[in-house]
């Protein structure tokens, strides 16, 4: 929980921030978000000492913006709009999602603490979520694929929109940051 010089000076004069998250990947383990409390409380604790309290990873990233957030020297008085916040999910096509779901859906639906904490935080015009597939397709160790090679993975991959539309243009996320700058 400590930033150290280098970074602080980095997140200081940052312009704009890029979070990539995978949502197939989100752990959402058992606390006090979405189990009653008096129930963990009748929970044995295992190791005292070492601490039993597994954080959320939705918890976890949410700190990870707070702390971004202080080093950069934002206010907490007023929702942010510098630096602007541009959320990536990740092998979107893992979603296996019908086209036409719009990334914020998805993560409200599969992270929806951290969604309200970035929409408490970030002023509408300072953030954006948007979904992104770089590979196109998941890749298997044990088995080449011969057409991906054949193509290359820049013909392969595509970006969602945050209205839902896929697009192979791959440059849209640092596009749609560079305009909120």
């Amino acid at each position: 929980r400590k930033i150290n010089p280098d970074w602080r000076k980095r997140l200081s004069h940052s312009q704009c921030w890029l979070l990539f998250i995978r949502p197939t990947l989100l752990r959402d383990p058992q606390d006090i978000f979405n189990r009653p409390i008096e129930s963990l409380l009748r929970q044995p604790v295992k190791d005292a000492a070492r601490g039993s309290v597994i954080w959320s990873d939705q918890a976890r990233l949410i700190e990870l913006l707070q702390l971004l957030l202080f080093a950069h020297g934002t206010s907490a008085l007023h929702r942010a709009r510098r630096p602007p916040l541009g959320i990536l999910l990740s092998c979107w096509d893992e979603l296996q999602a019908p086209e036409g779901t719009r990334p914020l859906n998805v993560l409200r639906e599969r992270a929806p603490l951290l969604s309200d904490f970035i929409e408490s935080r970030w002023h509408p015009e300072g953030r954006f979520v948007l979904g992104i597939a770089p590979l196109g397709k998941a890749l298997k160790k044990d088995e080449p694929d011969v057409g991906f090679v054949d193509h290359g993975p820049e013909q392969q991959g595509w970006v969602v929109s945050a209205e839902g539309k896929h697009t192979p243009d791959l440059t849209l996320p640092l596009m749609e940051l560079i305009r909120r700058m």
